[in-house]
């Protein structure tokens, strides 16, 4: 059964509550038209994110060590996720309509709630932060996911606004981390590497809000151009920040998680409990060990001055 409204046919679940528009809404509207230019967007955005999680995959089961493997895993899961909503979104899925009729894509934010975490964590695992400060900075980025999703949800202008405001709060302490804080876990093979990813993806995050104002916060964009727009920020803040951190900076992944490289098993793996380089040089795997040759026999290293390089 269905009934007609504002020239849009309105479902009648068994339940009799009728599903349709709010009174503004406009049929005629740019933003009802889904055969435009963003759906070109989505299905390209789509299409990048499968060849970088393929490009990822193979990484992981090519890597010689631990350490790269789960670099390689975690980018692996973040393209595949953020593919299957791309796609979801190009279906002109996951999308509800808003009182004045524009969509309003949820998809996104399923997506960053289960990609940013990710991120944060890769980005916690190369500074080698532990476990207690990986878990705060995640827990700050889903508040801020939830936010800007309770807030794109908002009809009225003024929690609109609230809730973004709250975001961008959740967002100050993840900045102090990254920036301050996360720096004092870094050793010789990880600050160059963390340093540059971290600057990357604060940048990109700083740009999200503004698109964030532009499209679901005020409507000033259409909804062509926010698809454009949110996908070229996700495909270099997942696409581009994955390949640096697993391609361009691979030789430094073995000394994540702590100050030393892969170890012997059962070997400890955080700076705080080592006091000189002797300690860490000598359960270190050897050189061969992170080399593209024939992995060999793993065995704890003569005690030297300096650690293992890759």
């Amino acid at each position: 059964m269905s009934n007609n409204n504002n020239g849009i046919e309105g479902v009648i679940p068994a339940g009799g509550s009728v599903i349709t528009p709010g009174d503004n809404y406009d049929p005629n509207a740019v933003e009802n038209n889904t055969n435009t230019p963003g759906i070109v967007f989505l299905w390209v955005t789509f299409g990048i994110l499968v060849l970088f999680a393929g490009a990822f995959f193979i990484s992981a089961i090519r890597s010689r060590t631990e350490k790269i493997r789960k670099f390689s895993v975690i980018n692996v899961v973040i393209c595949s996720v953020a593919a299957t909503a791309y796609m979801s979104m190009a279906f002109q899925q996951g999308f509800v309509r808003k009182e004045n009729g524009r969509q309003f894509y949820y998809a996104r934010y399923v997506d960053w709630a289960i990609t940013t975490p990710l991120l944060l964590y890769e980005i916690s695992s190369l500074a080698g932060v532990g476990n207690t400060l990986t878990f705060l900075i995640v827990l700050l980025d889903i508040i801020m996911v939830v936010t800007g999703l309770f807030g794109g949800l908002s009809v009225r202008r003024g929690p609109t606004w609230i809730w973004f405001g709250m975001g961008c709060l959740a967002f100050l302490p993840i900045a102090y981390l990254l920036l301050v804080h996360y720096r004092k876990f870094l050793n010789e093979h990880t600050r160059r590497p963390y340093t540059f990813q971290s600057i990357w993806l604060l940048v990109l995050w700083l740009i999200y809000p503004i698109c964030w104002g532009l499209t679901d916060g005020g409507y000033i964009i259409s909804v062509d151009y926010e698809h454009l727009w949110f996908a070229i920020l996700d495909v270099l803040a997942k696409c581009f920040f994955g390949a640096f951190t697993v391609f361009l900076f691979r030789s430094a992944l073995p000394y994540s998680e702590g100050y030393i490289a892969d170890t012997v098993p059962d070997a400890p793996n955080h700076p705080e409990i080592f006091h000189n380089d002797r300690e860490i040089a000598a359960i270190a795997l050897p050189a061969n060990a992170y080399s593209s040759k024939k992995k060999t026999t793993a065995a704890p290293q003569k005690q030297s001055a300096k650690p293992t390089t890759v």
